[in-house]
């Protein structure tokens, strides 16, 4: 299988650690995976976390399918926000700023940016 999908995943800092869980246990993924603080402009306090990877169609479509269920079991994937493309390039930036046909706001409420803490010299 060739991985040709740029995959953004982005969740409520109050789901963030459910949604850990489910993509370490159900994937292997690792703990934490959501670790990219975004808010919504960019600043403190942020509101939510972001991931991105890049996968296979057949699995974008798993998780898009996923998603869509009922199964109770993957009910925490109702609050996650997918944006998956096919690229050879991240389209992180393009997914939180919502970008592309991108439905981010309708999904979250607002753009997001990544929040980069002060840095000390």
């Amino acid at each position: 299988m060739q991985v040709t999908h740029s995959l953004t995943l982005i969740v409520a800092d109050d789901d963030a650690a459910a949604a850990n869980a489910f993509f370490d246990n159900g994937f292997g993924w690792g703990a934490p995976v959501f670790t990219v603080p975004l808010a919504a402009d960019g600043t403190q306090p942020t509101t939510h976390k972001g991931l991105h990877t890049y996968v296979t169609a057949e699995f974008a479509s798993m998780l898009a399918a996923a998603k869509a269920s009922d199964d109770p079991d993957l009910a925490i994937l109702k609050s996650v926000f997918m944006h998956a493309v096919e690229s050879e390039t991240s389209k992180f930036d393009d997914a939180i700023g919502g970008l592309n046909g991108s439905t981010i706001v309708a999904d979250l409420g607002s753009t997001l940016q990544v929040y980069y803490p002060p840095v000390e010299w």
